[in-house]
């Protein structure tokens, strides 16, 4: 055996016999960081020795977030790109290099056997040192349409996982796998509902982490339209960073019951009280959605980087039957009578009827579906120090059958036609847009 050989053979042998060390780049936005945390607390309740690291930014919600969690976190120098005008995307590209040498310096001293990206700018610096070190490294893409970051980085990884079939367009073939979007356990497991008052619907109103300032600026209105039509409505509205004190004033003069809160710590049991959902088209926001089985209306947040929750809503709405429109596209009286209308369904059929197509459509939201493949990747690199290769085959790439992306049983709808993505536009004031019955 020759002396490289035998040197990466006994560092093989010492890794597999200390804990492994799994540590996630990313952060920014809540749905970026709980999408990691979900991952990681898998990995620690399946591998308790497992040793987990959170590398992120300073001022995003994984620094709230993950200590919360028990996580360890190690904070990057990192500043957005989109969106961004020449001063603020030159600060970027510095931040961004800093972020790469500041990483290799952590990476030195933790020794992990994978690293997960989750896109956005506060993974490109962690994920790019990983790679660059020859450390195991897989990205996780949530949206339909893919990151700059994730792009750009993408085809250099060594797995990427997807949350939508048609995201595989954008990487390589033979590295892609669908796995979803991974969520918290107590989202998938749900709350019980909580027994509606006699008389009262429940309106949740969930513009992601940083808010929606249309949805905080119309929803208001909604609400007091939809009371007009005869249903006595209660509002849990997340504002994100809106004005809480400026909204609930809003909603008080118009007559409408409601809360209003900058961030809900338990989204399980908002969906739990919520009898429908506006929302934004952030990728976390509609796989819980679909977990939960509420119908929605969903308006992408304008001003998103690369308009990327306009395809998340679309591709959404075409499996659910879920309402959408955009934010040029608003017609508030004509929202108000779709919904109105739902709420007044006191059978239930409506809703049971948008509960079944969400809940066939993203059974692959489990976190342990994730972790998985996240553990295989890691094993890989651990044990023989060849990620990614096929050793049957010698110098052919390992990687998935190239038909695995979009033929996974879970996401194959063909039994019949989709439905049609509808805007609520597109129907009568008053009708409600329900999704067609489950195939069979």
């Amino acid at each position: 055996m020759s002396s490289s050989a035998k040197t990466a053979s006994q560092s093989a042998q010492t890794r597999r016999n200390k804990p492994r060390t799994i540590a996630v780049a990313g952060g920014g936005t809540a749905g970026h960081v709980t999408t990691g945390l979900a991952v990681l607390d898998e990995y620690r309740a399946l591998e308790p020795e497992t040793e987990l690291l959170f590398i992120g930014s300073s001022f995003g919600f994984e620094s709230r977030l993950a200590p919360a969690h028990g996580i360890r976190l190690v904070t990057l120098p990192s500043s957005p790109f989109m969106r961004q005008g020449l001063a603020g995307r030159v600060r970027a590209g510095f931040n961004f290099l800093r972020s790469a040498w500041a990483a290799r310096q952590v990476l030195r001293r933790e020794k992990p056997d994978l690293v997960l990206g989750l896109g956005g700018y506060a993974s490109a610096g962690g994920v790019l040192a990983a790679r660059t070190m020859g450390i195991p490294v897989v990205v996780h893409e949530a949206n339909v349409r893919p990151g700059l970051a994730n792009k750009l980085l993408g085809p250099f990884v060594d797995r990427v996982f997807i949350a939508w079939p048609q995201t595989a367009e954008d990487f390589p073939k033979a590295r892609t796998l669908l796995t979803g979007n991974p969520l918290a356990r107590e989202i998938v497991a749900g709350k019980p509902r909580r027994p509606p008052e006699p008389g009262v619907r429940r309106l949740l109103v969930a513009g992601g982490s940083e808010g929606s300032p249309f949805l905080n600026e119309h929803a208001p209105e909604l609400a007091a339209a939809i009371r007009q039509r005869g249903v006595d409505l209660h509002v849990l509205h997340q504002c994100g960073w809106g004005d809480v004190e400026k909204i609930k004033g809003e909603y008080a003069r118009l007559g409408v019951e409601a809360r209003v809160e900058s961030f809900l710590e338990e989204m399980a049991e908002a969906y739990a009280w919520a009898d429908f959902v506006l929302c934004c088209a952030g990728a976390i926001t509609l796989s819980e959605l679909a977990v939960s089985g509420l119908p929605a209306a969903i308006v992408p947040l304008g001003g998103a980087a690369v308009d990327h929750q306009t395809p998340n809503a679309v591709a959404y709405a075409k499996l659910t039957g879920a309402l959408h429109c955009g934010q040029d596209e608003w017609a508030g009286r004509d929202l108000a009578g779709e919904i109105a209308a739902l709420l007044r369904d006191s059978r239930g059929v409506l809703s049971r009827r948008f509960q079944d197509a969400p809940r066939r459509l993203l059974k692959r939201t489990l976190p342990e579906r994730f972790w998985t493949p996240a553990k295989s990747c890691c094993r890989a690199g651990a044990d023989d120090g060849a990620f990614g290769r096929d050793h049957s085959r010698p110098g052919k790439p390992a990687g998935l059958r190239h038909d695995s992306c979009g033929t996974l049983p879970e996401m194959r709808l063909t039994a019949r036609p989709a439905p049609r993505s509808r805007s609520w536009r597109d129907s009568p004031s008053g009708r409600s847009a329900a999704p067609p019955s489950s195939p069979s």
